[in-house]
Parts: structure tokens; sequence; C-alpha cells
């Protein structure tokens, strides 16, 4: 009998570090689509938790003003602070251009939500942008698994809702 013996222990490692540099956002260090994916995954096992969605407002103003390079910026920033302010077994995702979601797997306390989601919304104003002369504000919109919906889709869509419906009203105080 003849054998060989290999430890592909490093190899393995490399290959994960790979595999999870390929599902991350380069610019904002959040998950990218794959995300989705995560999330989907994760109801299908539990379907219980929180999908908060955000975009930045008026984003496009920022890129016509100051630049994409300044919107670049805006993003990498925005993307640090939510990977900051949610725990480890959260996802956080960049899902296109300025929107976000955050998925918070087994949660379904709505005061701690709408805690988190203050938070988020008071944190954006402190992000600089080219000459301070804009402050950077943000909507949200909320869905919870299983009432809204078991998959990621389904919670996604009624989040978009929300958080398009927070927008509208935004607007709508600001006379625009």
């Amino acid at each position: 009998v003849v054998g060989k013996l290999v430890d592909i222990t490093n190899q393995r490692s490399r290959e994960q570090r790979l595999e999870e540099n390929a599902r991350r956002d380069i610019l904002t260090g959040t998950y990218n689509k794959s995300g989705a994916e995560m999330i989907d995954e994760l109801l299908q096992g539990r379907p219980h938790g929180v999908l908060i969605m955000m975009d930045i407002d008026r984003f496009k103003r920022i890129n016509d003003t100051y630049g994409h390079v300044a919107g670049d910026a805006v993003l990498a920033q925005f993307g640090r602070m939510l990977n900051e302010i949610f725990r480890k077994g959260d996802i956080v995702a960049r899902v296109g251009g300025d929107e976000f979601v955050v998925f918070l797997p087994g949660l379904h306390d709505p005061e701690m939500v709408r805690e988190r989601t203050e938070d988020i919304l008071s944190r954006i104003r402190t992000i600089s942008i080219g000459d301070g002369s804009m402050v950077l504000t943000a909507s949200a919109g909320i869905a919870i698994a299983p009432q809204d919906g078991v998959t990621f889709q389904e919670i996604y869509s009624i989040a978009d809702k929300a958080m398009y419906a927070a927008k509208q009203k935004l607007y709508a105080q600001e006379g625009q």
C-alpha cells in the first residue's frame, strides 16, 4: 500500500478568503448582491428576522455636484458605518448604487429596530460631503419576516415600498 498525505489547510484557507472577497463590495466593505442570497438561505432555515432597506437621499445630486469620487467616498463611509453599527451575524449588503439592506436574523423587536434605524439616519448626517454645505440624509423602510413574507424578494418588496413612502414624505415636507 502506497499513500500520500498532503496538508491542504493553507490552500483551503486561501480559497475561503477568495470566496469571501468575491461576496464583498470592494468600495463599502459590505456584502454585494450575494447578501440577498445569504438572506434567502437564512430565511429558508428560520423565517424570522427584520430587513432594513436604505438609500441615500439625492445621491445623484452628490455625484453631479461634487463628482463621482465624492459619491464613492460617501458610499464607503456609509458602508463602514453600517458595518460598525450591526452585529457580526447580521447581513449588511449593498444591493444597488446607493441602496443598502441590513438583515437582522431572528430579531422581531420593533422598538430595537426603530432605534437602530433612527441611529443610522442620525449618524449619516455626520458624513461630510465636499465643502460641508450639503447635509446627507437617507430614507429607510422596514419589513419583518414572517409577517411581511418568508423570502428575500417578499420582504425586500415590502421594505422597498416603505422606504419610498418615507422618501416621498421627506420630499413633500421639503416642498419638492
